[in-house]
This record gives structure tokens, C-alpha cells and sequence, in this order.
């Protein structure tokens, strides 16, 4: 009888492992630094997340480059699923929106338009390790 309880809890346990993965990205949950790059684009961004202020400060990296300064935050009420981070450029005049579940970004217009959207790794981005590719600001 001891063993099917031991054996029930650590099956609890794994379950609750998991669904904490599920809800936690790279982008939400604790203050960190990240690397990501935008699938298919020669672009990424360094992101420092400071969860004790609430802000959020990005570097460009790979085909284009820039600084980036924004907020952490949940979307549709929940702690962390479906949150994301929001980035403003005001020298070039965008924003930018990344979800964390699922992996998007988009990129606005002070108009509201989208200038581009796409899904992000976590990674380097490609023109950063010398390698070449589209970048995902127009030229």
C-alpha cells in the first residue's frame, strides 16, 4: 500500500512540474536576462526582464541594431500564460509586442499597423554569429 502512494505522489509531482513549465516561458516568471531571434530573419534581441520594476530593456542584435526600453505583463488577466513583453523605439517610431504562449512578435506603427510580425527562438540572432539572412525591419 506505501508503495502505490509514494508512487502517486511522485507522479503529482512530475504533473505539477509540467504544468509550471507549461505556463512559464523564457520571457515570464522571474527577472532574467534572454537572447531570442526571429525565425526565419536575420534579427533578435537581447531582453533583460526586471520583474521587481516592471521594465524591460532590449538591444537589437544581428542585421539591425537599437535599444529598446518597455514593460513586463500578463495579457487576459492570467499571472503569466499568454503574457508578454511590450517594447517602444521613439527614434524610429515603433513597438514592438512579444507573446510568450505562443512565441510571436509583432512589430507596430505609431499608427497602430503592422510593420511585420513572425514566431522567435530562443537563441542568437544569425547576423550576430556572422551568418546572413533577411532582416525583418524593411529596407
Amino acid at each position: 500500500m506505501k508503495n502505490y502512494k509514494i508512487i502517486g505522489l511522485m507522479v503529482l509531482a512530475c504533473c505539477l512540474l509540467v504544468a509550471a513549465g507549461a505556463q512559464a516561458g523564457p520571457l515570464l516568471g522571474t527577472s532574467r536576462n534572454v537572447e531570442i531571434v526571429y525565425d526565419g530573419f536575420c534579427d533578435g534581441l537581447q531582453i533583460n526582464i526586471n520583474y521587481n520594476t516592471g521594465k524591460v530593456l532590449a538591444t537589437r542584435t544581428g542585421c539591425s541594431v537599437g535599444q529598446l526600453i518597455g514593460t513586463v505583463g500578463a495579457l487576459d488577466g492570467n499571472t503569466y500564460a499568454g503574457g508578454a513583453v511590450t517594447l517602444s523605439n521613439t527614434d524610429i517610431g515603433y513597438h514592438v509586442v512579444l507573446k510568450d504562449n505562443p512565441r510571436r512578435w509583432v512589430y507596430y506603427l505609431p499608427d497602430g499597423s503592422v510593420l511585420n510580425s513572425g514566431t522567435y527562438s530562443i537563441g542568437v540572432a544569425a547576423a550576430a554569429q556572422g551568418g546572413a539572412g533577411p532582416s525583418d525591419m524593411p529596407r
